[in-house]
C-alpha cells in the first residue's frame, strides 16, 4: 500500500479518537477541554514526543493530562509498543495514557499495561458480537389511509349577492366563479367582518375518515354566514362541498442503527461498551 495512503488512514484514525473522546467528556459533563490532535510535548529528558491526541482539565484545583495513542493496526498491539509508549509517558511525567486500537491487544500488551496503570481501548465500527442484547436493527409497515381530493364545489348565496348588485338575476349565477382548483386547497373562508374562520386545507381534515377505503365520496359545510373571494370579489355562499377518495398506502420503515453509529469505545479490562453516534450522543 502507497506509504502517503497508509499516513492518511492513520491520520483519519487518530482524527476518530480526537471526536470520539470530545463526544465523551461532553457527554461525561466535562465542559471546555481542548482536545488537540498530534501535538509535541517535551520529556525530563529532553527529549521531545509527539502525542496523538492529548487534552488537560482542571478538577478540585488539580490539572489532569492526559496522552492517548492510536494504533490502527489491522492486527493485534503488541506488548513492545506498550512498552514504547510507558516510556513516553514516563519520561513526560504527571499524565494518564490511554492506548488506542482497532483490533485489539495481544496478552502481553494487556498484562503490561495493567500494571502500570495505562488503560487500554478499542475505537471501530461495531460488529455483530457488539450488538449483543441491544436493539440493532428495527423493520415495520405503515399503513397509511390519505385523502385525496377530486373536486371542490361551491353553492353561492345567489339573493345576497343580487342584492348586493354584483350580478342581476339567478341566470347569471353561472358568472360567478371561485378559484376552487384541487392545488389552491388553502383557500380562506371569511365571516361578514373579513375574520378568517377557516381555509380549505383545514376543512379537508375535517372530512368524514372512516379508515375504509373509499371513492368518489361527497361531504358539504353548510354556512350561514361564510364568504369567500371570487371573480366578483368577496361573495356570501351557502355551503363548501367537496369529493374524494380515502386511498390505502402501505411503506415499510428500516432503523439500522449502523446506520447512525459513528464508532464504539470499548474499554479492554472492564469490556464495556459505549457506542457514540455520529450526532455526537453517547449510548
Amino acid at each position: 500500500m502507497d506509504e502517503e495512503v497508509v499516513a492518511n488512514e492513520n491520520t483519519e484514525y487518530e482524527i476518530l479518537t480526537k471526536e470520539i473522546y470530545n463526544c465523551l467528556l461532553k457527554a461525561d459533563g466535562i465542559e471546555n477541554v481542548d482536545i488537540k490532535h498530534d501535538l509535541k510535548l517535551p520529556g525530563k529528558s529532553g527529549c521531545i514526543h509527539q502525542i496523538d491526541v492529548y487534552w488537560e482539565f482542571r478538577l478540585a484545583g488539580e490539572v489532569h493530562k492526559i496522552a492517548i495513542e492510536c494504533k490502527n493496526y489491522s492486527k493485534e498491539v503488541s506488548i513492545a509498543k506498550v512498552r514504547d509508549f510507558f516510556g513516553v509517558i514516563y519520561d513526560i511525567g504527571n499524565i494518564k495514557g490511554i492506548f488506542v486500537s482497532k483490533n485489539g491487544f495481544q496478552s502481553g500488551a494487556k498484562k503490561f499495561a495493567d500494571y502500570y496503570g495505562i488503560s487500554l481501548k478499542e475505537i471501530r465500527y461495531p460488529k455483530d458480537e457488539d450488538w449483543k442484547g441491544r436493539l440493532k436493527r428495527l423493520e415495520f409497515e405503515i399503513n397509511l389511509m390519505p385523502t385525496k381530493l377530486t373536486g371542490v364545489y361551491v353553492e353561492p348565496d345567489v339573493d345576497w349577492i343580487i342584492n348586493n348588485g354584483l350580478i342581476n338575476s339567478e341566470k347569471e349565477k353561472s358568472n360567478i366563479v371561485f378559484p376552487t382548483r384541487i392545488l389552491n386547497i388553502e383557500m380562506l373562508v371569511f365571516d361578514e367582518m373579513g375574520n378568517t374562520i377557516t381555509n380549505f386545507l383545514e376543512l379537508e381534515s375535517r372530512l368524514p375518515h372512516d379508515f375504509k377505503v373509499g371513492k368518489g365520496l361527497k361531504y358539504k359545510f353548510d354556512y350561514e354566514n361564510a364568504y369567500l373571494d371570487s371573480n366578483l370579489g368577496r361573495v356570501k355562499v351557502k355551503w363548501i362541498g367537496f369529493v374524494y377518495d380515502i386511498l390505502n398506502e402501505s411503506s415499510s420503515i428500516i432503523l439500522d442503527a449502523n446506520e447512525i453509529v459513528n464508532a464504539i469505545i470499548k474499554d479492554v479490562k472492564s469490556g464495556e461498551i459505549r457506542f457514540v453516534n455520529k450526532d455526537g450522543t453517547v449510548k
